[in-house]
């Protein structure tokens, strides 16, 4: 690999950490995010991967006499091919709890495969790593939780970052592949041939689904609808499938990190709330892809370009969320009478109230709904992330933020 493509990752500081601690370390997420790179970096590890057919087969045929004889501390990597080696592992962690001992990389969400839903129970812990972050692309610090939280107005902005950058980063998205390929033919054939290959062969992994066409029908309708309240009747309707099917492919989905669900927040302000999760997926690479959106132009004229911008502001938080090893929980407000707000993050700070606007610039009326909120409950900090390149004041406690500050 070459050395301007080695992206230094957030969550290595929480790896090494964690290790210190726990006898099995779990790092999960999607195909092709930089698990096994990440791993490779980690320093006195046996090194497995059940890539290796020969290692499958070995695994398979007597996984306690596998894991006994493993040189530890080891690394086992793609564990999810071989679920039964789990069983194994808890056996020997049972019989010496020594911290280090495992870490294991899962590309499907292995801790929810039925057959060990609860074998590593109280002595794994779980680190998902997500695509690369605009921060780590860049190799620049990470966003600081504490200012976004209490002093907004003292973030640091990358003024390098224009408009038509940002939607270059948008459509690029967080997989490392996808951000070392520079011509976008191969892009898109790198992207083509990740989803006929990689998730097919996690859904298969987890579940084999006899009518894998009808699935991939679901997974191609489902991009217009990132960022928004779906009707899973209506995509049993479009797909002809039945509703309980949809139910099984939107969770196998969830599974293998392509989409994830924000919870509605509510509280006792006096209105009604709307209780359904959005969807969103969990990378606008991808998603941009299947939109057949492949150039700066074309995002800008396209319908989608709020929604897909929003789901790229909620990436870039939970990313930062979850290398940092954060208890803030993000949500979405949206009563019965129209009132929204993209996001609620509740945590040990100031709780925020986030808008995102595809916008260079922003009016005051851009934040009544936060305001509505303010009204009720004036702890909440507000801030629109918008595309402009100044931080803007508006009142005491909302703030116009350029989007760079994710960057």
């Amino acid at each position: 690999m070459c050395e301007k493509f080695d992206f230094p990752r957030d969550m290595t500081a929480n790896i090494e950490k964690f290790a210190k601690h726990f006898p099995i370390i779990l790092i999960t997420g999607a195909r092709q995010v930089g698990k096994s790179t990440l791993v490779k970096t980690l320093k006195n590890f046996n090194y497995i991967t059940f890539d290796d057919i020969s290692f499958i087969s070995l695994a398979q045929n007597d996984p306690v006499r596998f894991i006994d004889d493993l040189k530890t501390p080891s690394i086992l990597d793609e564990v999810q091919r071989v679920p039964d080696l789990l069983i194994a592992i808890k056996k020997s962690v049972d019989e010496n709890r020594s911290a280090g001992r495992f870490i294991l990389t899962g590309s499907a969400d292995v801790i929810k495969l039925k057959k060990v839903k609860e074998t590593l129970a109280g002595r794994v812990v779980l680190a998902q790593l997500p695509p690369l972050s605009q921060k780590e692309i860049r190799n620049k610090k990470p966003l600081s939780l504490e200012t976004l939280h209490n002093h907004p107005r003292d973030l640091e902005l990358n003024d390098t970052i224009t408009r038509d950058k940002i939607i270059n980063a948008i459509i690029v998205g967080g997989y490392p592949e996808r951000n070392k390929i520079t011509d976008n033919d191969m892009r898109k054939s790198w992207t083509d041939s990740y989803i006929s290959t990689y998730i097919q062969q996690d859904i298969q992994n987890i579940n084999e689904i006899r009518n894998i066409n009808s699935f991939f029908t679901l997974f191609n309708i489902l991009p217009p609808l990132s960022a928004t309240l779906i009707s899973k009747q209506k995509l049993a309707s479009d797909v002809k499938i039945s509703a309980p099917t949809i139910d099984n492919y939107l969770e196998l989905l969830t599974q293998i990190y392509q989409i994830t669900w924000l919870p509605s927040w509510s509280s006792k302000i006096g209105k009604q709330f709307i209780k359904n999760s959005k969807m969103y997926f969990t990378d606008t690479g991808l998603l941009t892809h299947i939109l057949r959106i492949f150039s700066v132009e074309q995002y800008k004229n396209s319908s989608f370009c709020g929604n897909i911008f929003e789901t790229f502001v909620l990436a870039e938080l939970r990313k930062a969320i979850n290398n940092q090893l954060s208890d803030d929980k993000i949500f979405y407000m949206r009563t019965s009478d129209g009132k929204e707000v993209d996001f609620i993050i509740e945590s040990e700070h100031r709780p925020l109230a986030i808008e995102v606007k595809f916008s260079e610039t922003i009016r005051f009326d851009d934040f009544k709904h936060i305001m509505f909120l303010q009204d009720k409950r004036p702890e909440f900090q507000g801030i629109i992330f918008y595309t402009g390149n100044k931080i803007i004041p508006f009142g005491d406690n909302c703030t116009a933020v350029p989007v760079s500050a994710l960057f």
